[in-house]
């Protein structure tokens, strides 16, 4: 196999387990909804539901980064994949902010 074939191959395991992650987090997330019998909209806006959200949205991006050719393309996809990072480090914050209040 030449470069090409393993950058396809690695850009779209990387895009695969992305959307596997995404539509992992948002199935769990209805089952859960479902059993307790809160709101959807209530439960996606929780820490946990996010922080997966967010790391699937980047390995979303990432492998789709690495896939495409054109150079806006990959401009798209690595700007949302930056704003997919930003919002896990600050999820991360926050993460750290409550576990230091909890104490």
């Amino acid at each position: 196999m030449n470069l090409t074939s393993w950058y396809g191959l690695v850009g779209n395991t990387l895009w695969l387990c992305g959307l596997a992650a995404l539509l992992a987090t948002l199935s769990m997330l209805r089952f859960e909804v479902r059993a307790v019998g809160d709101r959807f909209r209530d439960r996606l806006g929780d820490r946990e539901p996010q922080m997966a959200i967010a790391a699937g949205l980047i390995l979303f991006c990432a492998g789709l980064l690495l896939i495409r050719y054109a150079l806006w393309e990959k401009g798209i996809w690595a700007a949302f994949g930056v704003l997919g990072i930003v919002w896990l480090v600050r999820l991360w914050g926050r993460f750290g902010a409550n576990a230091g209040d909890s104490t």
